[in-house]
């Protein structure tokens, strides 16, 4: 518009219509051709010149008042929600698989991303201490085993030995009651002497002396009776704790202590299998933890990057063999079907303006106008929310909004030569928007349009003289 302003300026400058060159041309042209006299041409000169500069004068006015004149912003641009898709690991990003204006489905791959700088520490010494656990229980369960076999040869040779024993203590105790037996018999051989001689003593046949001796050898008899029938309880009592398991004789001594050492390698033995139970336990938690650590660092070597839902790629924002780290934007992509219009609008058209309102949208480009309506107004953003969106808002002044427009039905792509877009949806393309319904803005729209087409024509018919 200020082109077009300073043009018309420098054209009434110059007046071209008292260069006598230029009417002296147009009178002879017009004389050939019949259409009168010199002074009718200078006049209709004059008049087109007034009526360009009166055109002019009017499409400034409507272009500097169109909260006034027209209901109708041309400070208005094509948005939409950006997707950001971010590197998921550290490491170089190998190729990207889409370009900017291509369409990608929900869940195809966009880029892949290696990482050949892995720090593996971790890994290592957890493979250590694994591989120094399963050594650690491999050895205690040969002791086990060792232990294990100790064990049954101590209850072979404590069976045989028990056995053994215990015939002895049967042996014995036979032996036992065979010399009580024979004592007991041996005093009643005595006591039946003693009466003998008792009788024999009281007939006067022997003294008192032989009846004494009798006497003695009865008590000795009886004191052998008594000691065999103790060494018989004792045998006994030796057989019956030896079939008890309880070796307490002074015969069984070796075989107590056999005993004893077996009680303390199965005392040995439940402990070595207490160890190899946490160590077991803790091979299963090392071999865990390395499967995970494992796994972790097969997904931070290699990852896939796809895209989150069916969309266009926006813009790249990195190339191939670029170091990123994780969380590192890849690529912006955004849905065509949540494209909007964003666009400024004076607060006096605030009440026209409500949600739902119908709108026109018109571009340079569009084969037709774009209808619309209207989905939300904002007073005001900030940085943070334009980050958020392809392109950031549009500046506004004091007493301006913001208006959000979905468009009815999508917007148009626009295509390169290739076919390609090269901006998916027309993100940012400008448009200007047109409140529907307003007599002010259809009569300000079509005055505009008749302005810059009188316009073009005029310079264009003058560009054409000067240059002949």
């Amino acid at each position: 518009m200020r082109n077009h302003a300073e043009a018309a300026a420098a054209w009434m400058r110059a007046r071209p219509w008292n260069r006598p060159d230029l009417a002296g041309r147009l009178r002879e042209s017009w004389r050939r051709h019949g259409l009168g006299g010199p002074d009718w041409a200078g006049n209709a000169l004059r008049g087109v010149t007034y009526g360009g500069a009166i055109l002019l004068a009017g499409s400034l006015l409507l272009a500097s008042l169109p909260p006034i004149l027209a209901d109708t912003s041309t400070r208005a641009v094509v948005n939409a929600p950006v997707i950001l898709v971010t590197a998921p690991i550290d490491g170089e990003l190998d190729r990207l698989r889409a370009e900017p204006g291509d369409p990608v489905g929900g869940g195809e791959v966009l880029a892949r991303i290696r990482n050949e700088r892995l720090d593996r520490s971790t890994l290592i010494g957890l493979e250590n201490q694994t591989q120094g656990t399963r050594i650690s229980l491999n050895g205690l369960r040969e002791r086990i085993s060792v232990l294990t076999g100790w064990l049954e040869a101590l209850d072979q040779s404590i069976r045989e030995q028990r056995e053994v024993a215990l015939s002895v203590a049967q042996e014995v105790e036979r032996e036992a009651r065979a010399k009580a037996a024979s004592a007991a018999a041996t005093l009643a051989e005595q006591s039946t002497l003693v009466a003998r001689q008792r009788r024999l003593l009281e007939a006067g046949v022997v003294s008192r002396e032989v009846l004494l001796i009798a006497l003695h050898r009865e008590r000795a008899a009886q004191e052998e009776l008594l000691a065999t029938q103790a060494s018989l309880a004792r045998r006994e009592a030796e057989r019956r704790s030896i079939e008890a398991g309880s070796y307490a004789g002074e015969s069984q001594s070796a075989l107590g202590a056999l005993i004893e050492r077996r009680r303390d390698a199965a005392l040995e033995l439940s402990r070595l299998r207490v160890d190899e139970a946490q160590l077991s336990n803790n091979l299963n938690a090392l071999s865990a933890q390395t499967a995970t650590e494992t796994a972790r660092l097969a997904r931070l070597l290699d990852a896939e990057v796809a895209a989150p839902s069916s969309s266009h790629v926006l813009r790249a924002f990195a190339s191939p063999g670029q170091r990123l780290n994780a969380g590192d934007t890849i690529a912006g992509m955004v849905e065509c079907r949540n494209a909007f219009v964003v666009g400024i609008f004076s607060v006096r058209q605030a009440h026209r303006l409500a949600v739902g309102a119908p709108v026109v949208v018109e571009a340079e480009g569009w084969a037709e106008p774009r209808y619309g309506r209207v989905r939300q107004v904002l007073p005001r953003t900030t940085d943070r929310v334009d980050t958020n969106y392809a392109v950031p808002f549009p500046p506004m002044e004091r007493r301006e909004m913001y208006v959000l427009i979905d468009l009815e039905p999508a917007p148009p792509i626009r295509a390169t030569r290739g076919g390609r877009p090269a901006v998916p949806c027309d993100i940012g393309r400008w448009v200007s928007v047109e409140i529907e319904g307003g007599f002010l803005a259809g009569m300000a729209s079509a005055a505009l349009r008749f302005s810059r087409n009188a316009l073009a024509m005029i310079f264009g018919q003058a560009r054409a003289d000067a240059g002949g």
